[in-house]
């Protein structure tokens, strides 16, 4: 006799109940349109067209959630901006935040005024109308 402990789940699960599947490998085809928001914000959108080389009318789409944002979009823009802070470091030695939160504080201590740039006059060893050469 079979032992009634071998039977497979597929034979012992009622056919009529019907139970959600769940996705085990989720589909990374598609990006995060909030991502491509949070990339984008501030942006003129000839400027996000020119950084992705996509029309306008794709990358409305995308913001307005009327087409899924392929993955590689929000993965340019991030990538851009990496680049853009590793820059600024390496030629100002600060991060871009600490610079832009001390636009709006005040200088600390006393501050030097700039010395005023005087222009030097040109000096033409032209001749001067009227004058001979000796």
């Amino acid at each position: 006799m079979a032992n009634d402990d071998s039977k497979t789940t597929a034979q012992t699960s009622n056919p009529k109940r019907k139970r959600p599947r769940q996705m085990q490998w989720p589909n990374r085809r598609y990006g995060s349109a909030e991502a491509l928001m949070y990339y984008t914000q501030g942006l003129p959108m000839q400027e996000i067209c020119r950084r992705l080389r996509h029309c306008e009318r794709s990358i409305k789409d995308y913001l307005n959630h009327k087409q899924k944002v392929p993955w590689w979009i929000p993965e340019i823009l991030r990538l851009q901006d990496l680049e853009r802070r590793v820059i600024f470091r390496e030629m100002f030695g600060t991060s871009i935040k600490a610079d832009l939160h001390e636009i709006g504080t005040k200088p600390k201590g006393r501050v030097k005024p700039l010395p005023e740039i005087q222009p030097k006059p040109l000096h033409v060893d032209a001749e001067k109308p009227g004058e001979k050469a000796a």
